[in-house]
């Protein structure tokens, strides 16, 4: 890392990276912090910070105020704002905001699923608009949302449901598990536990029905999983 100089914004991003990947993340704050004094609107590092900033430090609040937020290069720090730094009540407005200017992640429409009970009917109809189906960790959490109606209305959405899905938790672009789904079945469920671009393994479900068994292996042939049917 300390051979990344003379700085500039790539390399500082990189380090930031880096640095988080080591789960260095006091390092991490501290570069960000540094890159944000160097390069104030690079909006790489306004997401960094709030992902990693607590939401009470009044440093986070006020990035969010000097961001451009109709700048869609600052649509993903906007959006990560809204889902982990907002309280509940206030999601509704600034979701509102993030639309409006153009944005569309389908996790902010999932924030407003789990947020907003009065309007998950027609919310859900936005979330599917904006590929929510296609974000299987998003599907999940929608799921998850304890209301009868709502959860029929998403049953029935997911039961025509044909195309691939992901589960990308830390939204690095890098999915750690992909499935293939047709008419609401699941067909395939392909594991990519450490991002490396390489599958550890794919599991096929004939006829929709869990295989008998399988096993996951890490990128050196390790197994680091398996699951047998039981008897």
């Amino acid at each position: 890392l300390e051979g990344l100089k003379p700085r500039c914004a790539d390399g500082d991003h990189l380090r930031v990276q880096c640095l988080i990947g080591l789960g260095d993340l006091s390092g991490a704050m501290k570069e960000i912090d540094s890159a944000l004094a160097a390069y104030p609107g690079d909006p790489r590092f306004i997401r960094a910070a709030f992902l990693l900033k607590d939401p009470l430090d009044p440093g986070v609040s006020r990035l969010f105020r000097l961001m451009d937020r109709k700048n869609p290069a600052n649509f993903p720090a906007f959006s990560l704002y809204i889902r982990r730094v907002t309280s509940p009540d206030g999601v509704p407005a600034l979701a509102e905001e993030y639309f409006s200017a153009g944005g569309t992640d389908p996790a902010v429409s999932c924030a407003l699923l789990e947020s907003v009970p009065e309007y998950r009917i027609g919310e859900l109809e936005r979330f599917a608009d904006l590929g929510g189906f296609l974000r299987m960790d998003l599907v999940r959490r929608a799921a998850e949302i304890a209301d009868d109606e709502f959860r029929r209305a998403l049953s029935r959405r997911l039961s025509g449901f044909e195309g691939g899905a992901v589960i990308d938790t830390d939204e690095d672009g890098e999915p750690e598990a992909r499935f293939e789904v047709k008419k609401g079945e699941l067909v395939s469920w392909a594991v990519d536990a450490d991002q490396d671009g390489r599958d550890e393994t794919t599991v096929l479900f004939p006829d929709g029905r869990l295989p008998g068994s399988f096993e996951i292996r890490s990128g050196t042939g390790e197994i680091s999983g398996e699951y047998w049917a039981y008897p």
